[in-house]
């Protein structure tokens, strides 16, 4: 019964605040479908191409997303609820 009624309770922040490790092809696509949800904002951008970056927020909707090269700096922050890892696996 509690569980039935979980949907309906909102934590501290309704709004989700994303990271992304990756943003080349796999990355992109893949946040595309992120950022179409009601809630969700892509806070920042990773990858170690930094010519990715460009392409990727030019995508989103709304405000741009912060830049980082370093992804152990998107892995710090408080501010990020959920993080997008799209990196190669090799």
């Amino acid at each position: 019964m509690a569980a039935g009624s979980a949907h309906n309770v909102l934590g501290a922040n309704d709004t989700i605040r994303l990271g992304v490790i990756g943003c080349g092809s796999r990355g992109r696509q893949v946040l595309k479908e992120f950022a179409t949800l009601p809630g969700v904002t892509v806070a920042v951008l990773c990858d170690v191409d930094q010519l990715q970056i460009p392409k990727t927020n030019s995508g989103l909707p709304g405000a741009k997303a912060e830049a980082a090269s370093d992804y152990r700096r998107v892995l710090d922050r408080k501010d990020i609820d959920a993080v997008l890892i799209a990196t190669p696996d090799h």
